[in-house]
C-alpha cells in the first residue's frame, strides 16, 4: 500500500502484517505545504504492472522563488527493486503533466482538492476547489473549481471546456470544495459513473455535503441524483457557447420527471448560468436555450 503524507512524504507499507511496517517510498524533495495544500493524492497507471508509474498531485515550490510555486501533477517512475517493502518512486524521473495556473502569492491556502482517478477512459481525473476565492470559478484564466481531465502524458484530450470559458484542462467547472472524485463500478444498464463528494458552507445551518454524479464523457447539470446532459448556449450575437456542471437543490415535490426537470433548468437560469459567464460581458437576463440531449 502507498500512503500519501501531505507534507511530502510517500510511504509504502505491508498492510497484511501485524505492525503495518511502513518504509519511505519517495520524498518530494521540492514539496510545499500550507493550509489544504500540499501532497495530496496519488493514482497507479491503469495499465499497471505493465507500465510502472505513479501519479501525485501536490504543492511544489523549488526554494524560495514563488514563480515556481504551485500545485501541479507529475508522474514518477515505480522502481520494483526486491518488491514489497524494499520498492521505491524515482523522484529524478519527474514528468510534469499539470500545473495549475496560481502560484501561492497572497492565495488564501483552503478548497485545493481532490482526488487523482483514472476513468475507464484511462485518462486522468482530478477535482480542485475554488482557493477560496469565487471570483475565480467565472474566470476563464483559472482552474478553480475545475474537473481537470488529462491524458496520461499530460496532453489535452477532445471535449475539454473551450477556452474561452475554462483553461483547456479543464472539462467540468463549478465546484466550491470537493474533497474527493472517483468513478464508480459499472453496474448493470449503468454508464459509467464519476462521483465528486463535496464540503457544503462554512454556515453550519444551512450547509450541505454534496455529491455530485457525472457521466462519462459529459459536462452536466446534477439534478437532485436525476442525470441530465445538456448544453447552455447564449445567442449567436454573443458568439459564446457554455457547459457548466452544478448541483441545484429543488424544494419543490414534482411527481413527473418531465416537469422535474423543466422545474431545474428554469431554476438554472435563475441560479447560475448568468452569473457563471459574466466574464464574458453578457448582458443579465440575456435569453439562454438549454438543449437537452438526454436523460437518465
Amino acid at each position: 500500500a502507498l500512503i500519501v503524507e501531505k507534507e511530502s512524504v510517500i510511504l509504502i507499507c505491508q498492510p497484511n502484517e501485524a505492525r503495518f511496517p511502513c518504509q519511505t517510498y519517495m520524498e518530494l524533495e521540492d514539496g510545499y505545504a500550507e493550509g489544504e495544500s500540499g501532497t495530496l493524492s496519488l493514482a497507479l497507471d491503469p495499465q499497471w504492472p505493465t507500465v510502472q508509474k505513479v501519479y501525485i498531485y501536490w504543492g511544489y515550490q523549488q526554494g524560495d522563488d514563488l514563480s515556481t510555486a504551485g500545485m501541479r501533477i507529475s508522474s514518477f517512475d515505480h522502481k520494483e527493486n526486491s518488491a514489497g517493502l524494499t520498492s521505491r518512486g524515482d523522484y529524478s524521473s519527474e514528468t510534469l503533466l499539470w500545473r495549475d495556473t496560481d502560484v501561492w502569492g497572497n492565495l488564501p491556502m483552503w478548497h485545493y482538492g481532490g482526488q487523482l482517478a483514472f476513468g475507464p477512459d484511462e485518462l486522468l481525473y482530478l477535482p480542485l476547489g475554488d482557493k477560496y476565492t469565487p471570483d475565480f470559478l467565472a474566470s476563464s484564466e483559472h482552474h478553480a473549481g475545475c474537473v481537470i481531465r488529462i491524458k496520461r502524458d499530460g496532453s489535452i484530450p477532445q471535449g475539454n471546456l473551450p477556452a474561452n470559458i475554462k483553461p483547456p484542462a479543464c472539462w467540468a467547472h463549478g465546484l466550491r470544495n470537493p474533497y474527493k472524485g472517483f468513478w464508480d463500478m459499472p453496474g448493470v444498464g449503468l454508464p459509467n459513473r464519476y462521483l465528486i463528494a463535496e464540503v457544503g458552507g462554512n454556515d453550519h445551518s444551512t450547509a450541505q455535503e454534496d455529491l455530485h454524479i457525472v457521466n462519462e464523457h459529459s459536462t452536466a447539470l446534477i439534478l437532485d441524483g436525476l442525470y441530465v446532459k445538456a448544453t447552455a448556449t447564449i445567442p449567436t450575437s454573443h458568439n459564446v457557447t457554455a457547459k457548466f456542471m452544478m448541483t441545484l437543490r429543488l424544494h419543490t415535490t414534482i411527481s413527473s420527471t418531465g416537469r422535474k426537470v423543466i422545474h431545474a433548468l428554469l431554476a438554472a437560469l435563475s441560479q447560475g448560468i448568468n452569473t457563471g459567464l459574466k466574464s464574458t460581458s453578457v448582458p443579465t437576463g440575456t435569453p439562454i436555450l438549454i438543449e437537452i440531449e438526454s436523460c437518465i
